[in-house]
């Protein structure tokens, strides 16, 4: 028993030892990467978003599945890696989840492009997704409504009714006047919704089918 238990110990001595020299050969050098992570909207097409405290991995060659260090971003997605050798490569890369949605980029970096010492960055992040919905909410002159109440059915019964207890989602749009919804049924959505201006009532009632994959671009409209 005494040399099973001596012998288990010498490969997880071993396996350990070799996993410090790994780590120790690609942190001995004197190069440093750094860079800025943003989240990138590739639907919309909206102005990239730098990512502030996210964890940012580093690993040598291109596996992303582990990694041998991490760092946090700050508060302009500036991230750094230290002491770097200019005799591997590395990948650096990130990936978090948002609403059951997985966000990640990923960047490799070259021994050649580490013989300055010094490499900048830019870590794009982008949503992973099958398909998904964009639909822009605007009035009748084609402006955009931000912040427009809205209710969303799979059913036109139950749109018809417009109950909040029968919506899907019962939200308000972005900024930007939009609607952005990732892994979604491919089925066709209702939209509700309703808004006095200038003591007006303007109400919508409108429908988009969504693809089983890809993204489906819509634009619908608050009339009188």
């Amino acid at each position: 028993m005494k040399s099973i238990q001596t012998y288990i110990y010498s490969i997880l001595l071993t396996c350990f030892t070799v996993a410090a020299c790994n780590k120790y050969k690609a942190f001995s050098g004197e190069s440093t990467i750094s860079g800025h992570a943003y989240l990138v909207d590739n639907v919309s097409g909206a102005l990239p978003v730098p990512l502030t405290n996210q964890t940012i991995y580093i690993n040598t060659g291109t596996d992303t599945s582990t990694y041998l260090f991490q760092v946090k971003t700050d508060e302009v997605g500036f991230f750094t890696f230290n002491a770097l050798s200019d005799k591997e490569d590395y990948t650096i890369f990130t990936r978090s989840i948002k609403e059951g949605i997985e966000y990640k980029g990923a960047k490799g970096v070259g021994k050649s492009e580490l013989e300055d010492e010094r490499e900048t960055i830019k870590l794009e992040v982008v949503p992973s997704y099958t398909n998904g919905m964009y639909v822009l909410f605007v009035d009748n002159l084609g402006g955009p409504l931000p912040k427009q109440p809205f209710r969303v059915y799979t059913s036109k019964v139950a749109a018809m009714a417009d109950s909040a207890k029968y919506a899907t989602h019962d939200t308000v749009t972005s900024d930007q006047g939009a609607f952005i919804l990732f892994n979604v049924k491919s089925v066709k959505y209702y939209f509700v919704a309703k808004n006095t201006f200038a003591g007006t009532e303007y109400k919508l009632f409108d429908s988009t089918s969504v693809p089983a994959s890809g993204i489906k671009k819509d634009t619908i409209y608050l009339k009188q």
